[in-house]
């Protein structure tokens, strides 16, 4: 990934813990992110969310007046004029499997479990930048499409299609 497009984009950090904004912070001027703001709560985050300036969002879990995922939804669902379609990646470190159900069914973009790598950030947030995924509106979730393959059309049929029936004898 060039550098420019890392120079360009400005990050918006949201976690409740004020070492892991200032760590990620440090971290993303770092690997050459143009412009990184923090927010401890969810209410600051919308604040300079609905700024217009945000290109990418890093958010935890643990927020507070709401939650990771319902920040996530709100995000999505355009409240207070904020743009749905701005990236999210999740960094957090619940990692249970209902967790990254959750925060994906909530249009999060990317996961990344903490403690994380600066490898690991960088990969998501190029993952993010140069195969972004179409959004996908329909009952109940509005976000990136959650299937990550093309699927060629020849391996979309049931493999039982293409081979006889076998008969017990």
């Amino acid at each position: 990934m060039a550098n420019a497009k890392l120079e360009k984009l400005r990050v918006l950090v949201v976690d409740h813990n004020p070492f892991y904004c200032e760590l990620l912070e440090g971290v993303l001027k770092a690997i050459g992110v143009g412009e990184v703001t923090t927010s401890l709560n969810s209410d600051e985050a919308f604040l300079e969310i609905k700024k217009g300036k945000t290109s990418l969002v890093l958010c935890c879990w643990d927020l507070e007046p709401v939650n990771g995922e319902e920040f996530v939804k709100a995000i999505r669902a355009g409240e207070n004029d904020i743009d749905p379609l701005v990236p999210i990646i999740m960094v957090t470190s619940r990692t249970e499997s209902r967790y990254v159900t959750n925060a994906r069914d909530a249009g999060i973009t990317e996961f990344v479990a903490k403690p994380l790598s600066v490898k690991q950030l960088l990969s998501k947030i190029v993952e993010v930048l140069d195969r972004s995924r179409p959004f996908v509106k329909a009952d109940g979730f509005f976000g990136p499409d959650r299937r990550r393959k093309e699927v060629d059309e020849d391996s979309k049929k049931r493999k039982t299609d293409n081979e006889p029936h076998h008969q017990a004898q």
